[in-house]
């Protein structure tokens, strides 16, 4: 369901014609901003290597609360401001700068080179132009808006791909979200050539028009335009913050607000909310591997604690497998056997957008690292594409296992908000209060729901077989309570 955001036929912000760059595409101009500037803007930290002599010493660092990225025992990459660096110095730790990337060129779509898998990273504005260019082209397929912007005032455009993009229906609802962090921008590239294939292959391709056709797929190719379009390329957004350590965090965090968030985590926390998302994934780059909840725990220090794996540690495993599995630069990657890895298993991060979607949404996301680079050469754009599409179908497709309905007041058949609990696993998932259906996401076993609903009898499912493959259906049809509360 959909209450916030604003159309390309309804935004403000008007289009200019650049004829020099894509032929007639249309760009947008980024909106002003009245946003105070920070102290530091983009921040002064920088990527150094420390090398540990232990793995207490990896507990050290994150007590220090350093922003870490990535870990290959004994080395691991932080990044740290100057200041940071020189104290780590001073307390006799490892540690060096490590060298800045090759930016990646060309830096933009030249003049008439458009073509499908991308050669080249595209613009802001370019990115921009072609998304409007396929809600006009396939707009039976696809709706496009801005969900919000970016501390700079850059659109936060995502793009909505399903048979019937203007109207609800009942099945699931998926999202991917690249470049969270603004130099890593590989999954931006790969965003891009999902889109061109779900919609330019939809007459052609079987399987493309089955998951088209039963399912929501929401795409946002950019979370941090403004990292992505500084010079250089930069992890922080304008603001100076790592948005990837600045949502809520069941450990250190718990507020499940926007307040005092950043504009484009506040923008992602609010589009989620107005959505019933089953399945999602966030891309990255700086390694090979899947990586699922949890990336957070008061047990951070205690290796392999309970605490560190979800109630859906299986169904985790098998979708970071649907994954990992079609794509041999992960399985193979050699640093995680199959190219997965649970996250605190790998290191403790705080405030990750993984474990928000599953704590409070009970969307199943993960994070995917297409790339040890930050940004491979353009020379390389077509192999990582050619080498995620399979994985991104099949990742996609795990959207319809386990069970599924509709519930409905038993009196006049109409939807009804309600929440439906698995025995044995916590959480809730809820219904689209539109249509009514709920996804649970579950491999093959038995399973006993409990469904409540607001001025409804609960209702108690027994023995709810699920098999391999679709989803089993459980439509249910609730009673009243007739008890002063408000009935649908």
């Amino acid at each position: 369901m959909v209450r916030k955001g604003f159309s390309f036929a309804a935004r403000v912000a008007s289009w200019l014609v650049v004829l020099n760059c894509l032929g007639s595409t249309v760009y947008a101009q980024i909106a002003s901003t009245d946003l105070p500037g920070p102290l530091i803007p983009f921040s002064n930290r920088k990527a150094a290597e420390i090398v540990l002599k232990g793995r207490d010493q990896l507990r050290v660092l994150v007590e220090k609360d350093l922003i870490l990225d990535g870990l290959n025992f004994p080395r691991v990459c932080a990044w740290v401001s100057p200041e940071e660096y020189k104290q780590l110095e001073v307390e006799g730790w490892s540690i060096s700068w490590l060298p800045p990337e090759a930016e990646p060129a060309p830096i933009g779509i030249p003049k008439g080179s458009l073509a499908f898998p991308l050669e080249a990273y595209p613009t802001y504005d370019q990115i921009g132009a072609l998304l409007e260019e396929y809600a006009l082209n396939y707009s039976s397929l696809c709706r496009v808006e801005s969900i919000g912007s970016s501390a700079e005032g850059r659109n936060l455009w995502v793009i909505r791909i399903t048979d019937h993009p203007e109207i609800e229906e009942d099945e699931p609802e998926c999202k991917l979200i690249s470049t969270i962090h603004g130099n890593e921008t590989l999954g931006t590239v790969v965003m891009l050539d999902l889109v061109h294939e779900l919609l330019t292959e939809y007459e052609n391709d079987l399987r493309i028009r089955h998951l088209v056709d039963e399912t929501e797929i929401w795409i946002l190719p950019l979370m941090n335009p403004d990292g992505y379009s500084h010079t250089p390329r930069t992890r922080f957004n304008y603001n100076g913050y790592d948005l990837n350590r600045n949502f809520p965090d069941r450990v250190e965090d718990p507020a499940n607000t926007t307040a005092g968030r950043q504009p484009e985590t506040s923008a992602v926390m609010e589009f989620t909310r107005d959505h019933s998302f089953v399945l999602s994934a966030n891309f990255h780059t700086g390694s090979q591997v899947v990586n699922y909840p949890y990336d957070s725990s008061a047990y951070w220090n205690t290796w392999k604690h309970p605490d560190w794996y979800t109630p859906d540690q299986d169904v985790f495993v098998q979708n970071s497998l649907a994954y990992s599995t079609h794509n041999p630069l992960l399985y193979s990657s050699g640093q995680f056997p199959q190219g997965i890895s649970n996250g605190l298993e790998w290191y403790q991060i705080n405030g990750g957008m993984q474990d928000w979607n599953y704590v409070w949404n009970r969307c199943m996301e993960v994070t995917i690292e297409l790339s040890n680079l930050f940004s491979p050469p353009a020379s390389q754009l077509v192999s990582h594409w050619e080498a995620n599409r399979e994985s991104l179908l099949s990742y996609l497709e795990q959207s319809r296992i386990g069970i599924r309905g509709i519930i409905r007041n038993s009196q006049n058949g109409k939807p009804i908000p309600a929440s439906v609990e698995v025995s044995g696993r916590e959480g809730l998932v809820h219904t689209d209060p539109q249509v009514g259906d709920y996804h649970r996401l579950l491999l093959p076993g038995t399973y006993t729901l409990q469904i409540q609903a607001q001025g409804f009898y609960p209702l108690t499912v027994h023995g709810v077989a699920v098999q391999s493959g679709t989803a089993s259906r459980v439509d249910v049809d609730l009673d009243p309570a007739y008890s002063g509360w408000l009935i649908y």
